[in-house]
């Protein structure tokens, strides 16, 4: 096994351990898998909470707003609304595209609002 696929399991274990990822079902772990917006606002929220930085789940209403908010799943509407009510995950033309990809610019400022809020 070479040295950089180590240090990615380590990664791995060290988020699993804080709680900050779960993988992608049964038990299974795919860390070259696409990372779509709503699942990163979700790592996000656990990340900054772990860290002792407040970032609540957020209401239903902070959606109601995005003509897509039904696409964002059961699982991630508290991490998505918080992160909206918050200012923190951008948004574009009405909507959340909460299934979308997470381009790097989105993760940069996201991050950027994250660290510096």
């Amino acid at each position: 096994m070479d040295a950089e696929k180590i240090k990615s399991l380590q990664v791995t274990a060290a988020n699993v351990r804080l709680g900050i990822v779960t993988g992608v079902g049964g038990g299974r772990f795919d860390p070259n898998a696409s990372l779509s917006r709503q699942d990163a606002a979700l790592m996000v929220q656990r990340a900054l909470n772990q860290a002792g930085i407040s970032a609540p789940d957020g209401n239903a209403a902070a959606l109601a707003a995005y003509s897509d908010r039904g696409r964002v799943a059961d699982y991630a509407k508290g991490a998505v609304s918080g992160l909206i009510q918050q200012g923190l995950l951008p948004t574009s033309g009405g909507r959340i595209s909460p299934r979308n990809n997470l381009n790097r610019g989105d993760m940069a400022l996201l991050l950027h609002r994250a660290m510096t809020r």
